[in-house]
């Protein structure tokens, strides 16, 4: 607001001056110098706009940490009887009460954290749709999952493109109308099927009640088709408050629409809210009787699976599959089901009784169905505790010949979107040969499968754990088991754990050796130094379900006497109540894909003050950030054969920062990796540096190696396991599984071609971000060559934060 009041202050002040004695030319000479004065501070002005609210966000974003604890600590602070004016915990806000009950479970908090890190750094209201509802929020971070997926689906597309291009050639020839078809629009989605409708020649009207997404199709539009195209509207309102005139006075005459399309669907088909979207369109008479839905059906089909984790690195965590159950995952978990995450146990079957006819029947739909599937022949023995569904989606076609979507884990041609895992409340021991049967249910936003034969048994997948108490660790472990299959990690910590007990036991205190285990979740990581020789192992996990999971786990594979699991955080642990003495091995793996945001800096420092002997090794030693300037280009001719647009806007409408395997992004890489941030673990006098802010910035001279246009830049990290061995999350790494790189993209586009660019790097207590900031004229030849191009990368230079990067 400041900066807006000096720009209007500098154009009013432009024309407040006495007038002066100097003739004509005098005067335009003078008026000319005052123009180019104002330009020049404008310009100034708009660069300290610029970096001001860079600062802004990045000082958001390293609050959020603090914000969430303390949000999560409401509920302690708060007492029925509070005095007035002032809410009791029942009266919170929902999403204050949701924070709220999260922290009570004791959840670690990274999804609560995300949230509040939105709220802060920005979200976009819905409540000025019409009909919206006041306060209603949506965050960037809900809706990346769905754009990563729609913008990697090319089959989809084409499927779209060939269903619209029949239904609109059919309506052409059976209309005496001189005007095209119309085509509504439910949901901006990717925007892709909507351009696709309008290069076809018909007349378009896209109905979409979030902002953020509505601005973004209209900039889309206007991308492909030129501003103010009379055949293309973007409407920003809730599909319930769409009325006929609104259609009319936006298209003149011709309705209702002709066509109706939607890609309000993911893996588990009916969660998206297509059925209630297309029931709305009939009830308030938005299409024509005849009108074509695209999809016009959908067909289901589903398997038996065995979700199990069994034998990693040698021990058996077969306990910890009892979190896989419908209490703990009420819905559905998106999966590769033919990868290691899943194994079929039957056949697949068509699930031939749910009528899914979105064309004909939206509202019998949205009433829900039943209905019996089998007998399904079992092909391999094992504990069927897992359904997997997908389905087939009808686009209609030419000639009748129809033209579908499959996200069939067996199609030749793999899709984007997944198939859909959900758990049962318990396993049943089947063999080869065998028969199962099924009851399938939806209630119009969700499907469901429950095992009619054999009889589940709380067996070898289903112990140990209540339902209560899977629930209470469901927000963590939705990760958990693909991490704890990742052989990668697993090889370089135990390498790392091994050649750190075989330097203590040379050491001759084989006696007194104490590790302790930082986030043990499982046990792996303590058995692991139980085997490598310590006769003293504490794991210590926050989450009462977890730790009692992993004391199940540690007796099942012998290590009860060595391995001790405190439940408990860290940093309320002491020496004389939980350990018996000070620790000289760390070990931990609580970092996320940007990692400082599970609270590793905080849990180091209290570790070296309050737990750790002087001298203490840790694992790993230290972290890097790596970082690589980037043209991404996803949103770039997409739509299948003979249909591409151009959809880059709605792709950076969502993608702000976000979690990608970059390998599946495309993109061209501008500059070589960089290091950028060193966080050093392994003495206590780095880590008594971690809670001071940072005290100054330095510039980190990266050669660009290609020509194109920055406007965005991707981080890893490395973790130092020892002197010995570094484990990447890098996209080179394509064996890592439990980490992703991130994202970060930008509005603000830099040519790296003959110019700088410049971005900034901040590290705070619990975020690492990078942002780029324009350092050029928005005119400068980007068609000239050379090989001097430099792009300047300012580093928040942490006392704790050693830049060490060759030009």
């Amino acid at each position: 607001r400041s900066v807006m009041d000096d720009i209007d202050s500098h154009c009013s002040s432009s024309g407040d001056d006495e007038p002066g004695v100097a003739g004509p030319s005098s005067r335009a000479e003078e008026e000319e110098e005052e123009r180019k004065r104002l330009q020049r501070e404008l310009l100034e002005l708009r660069e300290r706009a610029a970096q001001a609210q860079a600062r802004a966000r990045a000082q958001a974003r390293a609050s959020a940490f603090d914000a969430s604890r303390a949000v999560s600590r409401l509920s302690s602070s708060s007492s029925p009887s509070s005095s007035e004016g002032t809410s009791s915990p029942s009266e919170a806000p929902a999403s204050l009460q949701f924070y709220k009950e999260a922290g009570e479970r004791g959840n670690r908090g990274i999804a609560v954290r995300s949230m509040v890190e939105e709220a802060l750094a920005g979200t976009e209201r819905m409540s000025d749709a019409p009909g919206a509802s006041e306060g209603v929020r949506i965050a960037r971070w809900l809706l990346a999952p769905m754009f990563e997926r729609s913008f990697q689906n090319e089959q989809l597309f084409e499927a779209f493109r060939l269903g619209l291009r029949s239904a609109i050639e059919s309506r052409v020839a059976s209309s005496s109308s001189p005007l095209p078809p119309l085509v509504l629009v439910l949901g901006a989605g990717s925007m892709v099927p909507a351009l696709q409708a309008r290069s076809l020649g018909a007349r378009v009207v896209v109905v979409e009640e979030t902002a953020m997404l509505s601005d973004a199709a209209r900039l889309c539009a206007e991308r492909n088709f030129g501003a103010d195209d009379p055949l293309l509207t973007i409407l920003h309102a809730r599909l319930e408050t769409v009325e006929l005139p609104l259609l009319q006075q936006q298209q003149q005459q011709h309705v209702p629409a002709d066509i109706v399309i939607t890609e309000r669907f993911a893996e588990g088909l009916l969660t998206d809210g297509i059925a209630r979207s297309l029931r709305v369109v009939r009830e308030r008479k938005l299409a024509s009787r005849d009108a074509t839905i695209l999809p016009r059906r959908a067909a289901l089909f589903c398997a038996a699976f065995e979700a199990a984790t069994g034998t990693v690195s040698g021990f058996d965590l077969s306990p910890f599959d009892g979190f896989r159950s419908s209490s703990a995952f009420p819905g559905y978990w998106p999966a590769r089901v033919d990868s290691r995450a899943a194994r079929r146990l039957s056949e697949s079957v068509e699930v031939a009784g749910l009528a899914l006819d979105f064309e004909r029947d939206a509202a019998g739909i949205c009433a829900g169905g039943s209905t019996e599937v089998g007998p399904v022949p079992v092909v391999a023995a094992g504990n069927l505790n897992a359904i997997g569904f997908w389905y087939r989606l009808d686009f209609g076609g030419e000639g009748g010949e129809g033209v579908c979507y499959t996200a069939a884990p067996e199609s030749e041609r793999k899709t984007a979107m997944k198939q859909a895992l959900q758990y049962l409340p318990a396993a049943a021991p089947v063999d080869v040969g065998s028969q199962i049967r099924l009851r399938a249910s939806h209630d119009g936003t969700q499907l469901r499968f429950e095992l009619l034969s054999p009889e589940p048994t709380r067996g070898a997948l289903a112990t140990g754990a209540s339902a209560s108490a899977a629930a209470a660790a469901a927000n963590i472990l939705s990760y958990h088991f693909q991490m704890v299959l990742d052989e990668s990690r697993n090889g370089s910590y135990e390498r790392a754990i091994e050649r750190a007990c075989k330097r203590h036991q040379q050491g001759g205190r084989d006696d007194d050796h104490l590790v302790l285990d930082i986030g043990a979740g499982s046990g792996l990581l303590s058995m692991m130094a139980a085997r490598a020789g310590a006769k003293r192992v504490y794991g210590c996990e926050m989450v009462p379900a977890v730790a009692a999971k992993a004391r199940e786990i540690t007796t099942l594979n012998g290590f009860a006497d060595s391995v001790t699991i405190v439940e408990k955080m860290s940093t309320r642990m002491s020496v004389g109540v939980d350990i018996p003495a000070r620790a000289d091995l760390l070990i931990t793996e609580t970092f996320d894909s940007s990692l400082l945001r599970e609270g590793i800096l905080d849990t180091i420092e209290h570790a070296w003050v309050h737990l750790l002997a002087p001298g203490a090794k840790i694992i790993p030693a230290g972290a890097t950030v790596v970082a690589q300037a980037l043209e991404v280009t996803p949103g770039r001719d997409v739509g299948g054969e003979g249909g591409k647009v151009d959809v880059r806007d709605m792709h950076a409408a969502v993608f702000d920062t976000h979690a990608v395997k970059l390998w599946r992004v495309p993109h061209r890489r501008l500059s070589a990796p960089f290091r950028s941030l060193h966080f050093d673990f392994s003495s206590a006098q780095a880590a008594s540096r971690f809670s001071a802010a940072p005290t100054d910035y330095v510039r980190i001279p990266v050669t660009a190696t290609a020509n194109g246009e920055l406007n965005a830049i991707c981080f890893w990290f490395e973790l130092s396991m020892d002197e010995h061995e570094t484990l990447s999350t890098g996209p080179e790494n394509r064996a890592n599984n439990s980490w992703k790189q991130l994202l970060i993209t930008t509005a603000t586009r830099a040519e790296s071609t003959k110019a700088s660019a410049s971005s900034s790097c901040a590290q705070g207590k619990g975020t690492t971000s990078l942002s780029l900031t324009n350092r050029r004229s928005k005119h400068t030849n980007s068609s000239a060559t050379t090989d001097a191009s430099v792009i300047l990368i300012m580093g928040s230079r942490h006392p704790n934060s050693q830049t060490d990067c060759s030009p």
